[in-house]
């Protein structure tokens, strides 16, 4: 053959392999504006790209070849096909969080115009209200975080509206402990020594947040529920209406009607009935929703053990990062007045800082690692979690630097005091180094959420906040004497191991297990009832889906169902009495009664504590007088100029 016929040949195949490089990247390109249209047309986008992956590169002469293996090992499905999707759902969820993080200082700016006594009174309540209801809900529900995602990715996407009344019923139930902490909060603040009017007022406070309470989770829910498939500014649009029904309250309760500080309890509790019925309507006309399942099934009733294995890691993984900053609150008010003051400004400015990028993140980064797993794609988390902090280191430095070149003018918003603004001004760039580790922190976190490994958080946490990071506080505040100073370089020094440790996690994770251990999660409801009911023989139940690993070793997995019955090929079904399945629902509705009904004799027993006990038998009537001091009075006489009050 001469050697024009080869030169001709070797033109048609690069003729060949660029067209066949041209249809593939069409293919792909189609895929991935169909993406919220069709999950399958995202398997098979994802599943042509793990073919382009697969096949070996041509590399140019010279070109090192490293680089590309990095490059493709941090971001296998690519960094625009992930950065796009990712800044969809992020941003909207930012704004959200930030509008959601505003209803507390909005009812605290109201009540603060009625009086000295109503502001510390809403301060108190709110403190009382978030560290045992908003952060206990919060907790529970990155079980949601978890199992609506991962439901909602694979092929089951439909049970995840029987999931949404599971997470309903247990969070109703679990708000009941809480409940029953506002009933008779009053005779605990005063055993911790509270102002005994400002704990009366407390007390009637959160007895009316109960319903707010109650609305309030079940928002969260539904939030959580339509942001896990991807409709994300709905959310947003019912937080910003709610926060202006909230506002519009208050000023119609407060100033027109004059109900006093209790009209800011009801507003708020009217705020958040807007928000669920809201979320209600539209999840009901909404077409592309997975709508209620109004069927009679009792399926919701079980696998509760399976939901508390992630709800409560997280409740400790969120109290863990609550509990350490109310410790430095502490800790510098035993300081001094100033300091406290000092660290309460710096506290909200992180508070504000977290909300505005790295929870909006986190909350976006797992719902896309749910997805993922739930899907039975392993190399998306990688990717997800590559993309992630990278747009968070991105914008982490110029929040850094727009927060130092504004630190004389940010604690004006707080306070006026000199002494206050100059160390606050003087800690502020010790703050802003703090809230870039907490980026990669609330990343980090997102992904342990949306893989199901919130006791991963919880024990990292743990040992790197409180093991490391409290000696440290402990050390400079006390014998060092570095005052608010030592706080925030030990807060320092423990994120900074905490965040180590949580990338080193993360990216060295197995996520083909953590797919398959999503795969026997999501079938685990299944897998319980044919194993205590003995229905089906032993058979494998693991969906079809093939992995791609590093090692030269790995096999692929394949299991075919049956499209007619949905079960598994090899699986007979066996009859089973009535009676048997009757004492079996029986039993599930038993142990479920004996759940609610230990809770509600908690609850009657608060019941009974707030309207039988007479607080002033155990603590005395109280002498004030009008420069706002007061001591508890042993006797009746010889009393002058003093108010008594009764608890």
């Amino acid at each position: 053959m001469s050697d024009d016929e080869l030169m001709v040949i070797e033109g048609d195949r690069e003729i060949g392999t660029n067209l066949t490089d041209k249809i593939d990247k069409l293919k792909l390109e189609t895929c991935e504006c169909s993406h919220d249209k069709n999950c399958e047309t995202v398997n098979e986008c994802i599943n042509l790209r793990i073919q382009q992956e697969d096949d070996p590169p041509r590399v140019r002469p010279g070109r090192p070849i490293c680089w590309r293996r990095i490059w493709s090992s941090c971001f296998p499905l690519g960094l625009c096909f992930e950065f796009k999707r990712l800044i969809r759902l992020a941003l909207p969820i930012t704004v959200t969080s930030l509008f959601t993080f505003t209803f507390g200082p909005v009812s605290i700016a109201f009540c603060g115009h009625l009086g000295k006594t109503e502001l510390a009174t809403i301060g108190l309540s709110m403190a009382v209200f978030n560290m045992a209801g908003i952060i206990v809900v919060t907790g529970l529900l990155t079980a949601c975080d978890t199992i609506f995602a991962q439901t909602y990715g694979s092929k089951t996407r439909n049970k995840i509206s029987m999931q949404m009344k599971k997470a309903l019923t247990l969070i109703t139930i679990c708000c009941i402990p809480c409940c029953a902490l506002y009933i008779s909060v009053e005779g605990l603040l005063l055993l911790l020594g509270q102002n005994p009017m400002v704990a009366k007022l407390t007390a009637s406070y959160l007895l009316r947040l109960i319903p707010a309470l109650l609305f309030y989770s079940w928002g969260q829910v539904f939030t959580r529920y339509v942001q896990s498939q991807n409709h994300v500014y709905a959310p947003l649009i019912f937080t910003v209406l709610t926060n202006g029904v909230n506002a519009l309250l208050h000023y119609i309760f407060l100033f027109q009607l004059r109900m006093g500080i209790n009209g800011s309890a009801m507003a708020q509790a009217v705020a958040y009935l807007f928000q669920d019925i809201s979320f209600l309507l539209y999840i009901k006309f909404s077409r592309t929703i997975v709508k209620f399942n109004t069927e009679n099934s009792i399926e919701f009733l079980r696998n509760w053990s399976g939901w508390f294995r992630l709800a409560i890691p997280g409740v400790i993984m969120v109290s863990l990062d609550g509990t350490l900053f109310e410790l430095g609150g502490i800790l510098a008010g035993s300081i001094g007045e100033r300091e406290l003051a000092v660290q309460t400004v710096l506290i909200t400015l992180d508070t504000v800082s977290y909300t505005l990028f790295p929870h909006g993140f986190g909350t976006a980064t797992g719902i896309r690692v749910g997805q993922y797993l739930g899907g039975q794609v392993p190399l998306g988390p990688r990717s997800t979690l590559s993309v992630a902090l990278l747009v968070i280191w991105i914008l982490e430095p110029f929040y850094f630097m727009i927060t130092v070149l504004l630190r004389w003018h940010i604690p004006l918003i707080f306070s006026r005091d000199s002494d206050v603004i100059e160390m606050a001004a003087n800690l502020i760039p010790l703050t802003a180094i703090f809230q870039i580790l907490d980026g990669a922190h609330g990343i980090c976190t997102g992904v342990l959420r949306g893989a199901g490994l919130q006791h991963v958080g919880c024990a990292i946490n743990f040992l790197s906040l409180y093991l490391v990071g409290v000696p440290i506080i402990l050390c400079l505040v006390f014998l060092a004497e570095m005052s608010i100073q030592g706080i925030w370089i030990g807060l320092i020094a423990g994120s900074s191991v905490q965040i180590t440790v949580l990338l080193l996690v993360c990216f060295r994770m197995n996520w083909n297990k953590q797919a398959e251990l999503t795969k026997k999660r999501l079938h685990a409801e299944e897998l319980r009832n044919e194993i205590s009911m003995n229905v089906t023989e032993e058979t494998d139940v693991s969906p079809t889906y093939s992995r791609r690993s590093s090692s030269a070793s790995e096999e692929e997995v394949k299991v075919t169902k049956t499209p007619e019955t949905n079960d598994y090929d090899g699986s007979r079904r066996k009859s089973v009495p009535d009676y048997f399945v009757n004492s079996t629902t029986c039993s599930l509705f038993r142990n479920r009664m004996l759940v609610l009904t230990s809770l509600l004799f908690i609850l009657a027993a608060s019941i009974l504590c707030r309207t039988l006990l007479n607080l002033s038998d155990y603590f005395g009537p109280f002498c004030f007088y009008k420069n706002g001091t007061y001591f508890q009075l042993s006797h009746l006489n010889n009393i002058e100029n003093c108010t008594i009050f009764y608890s």
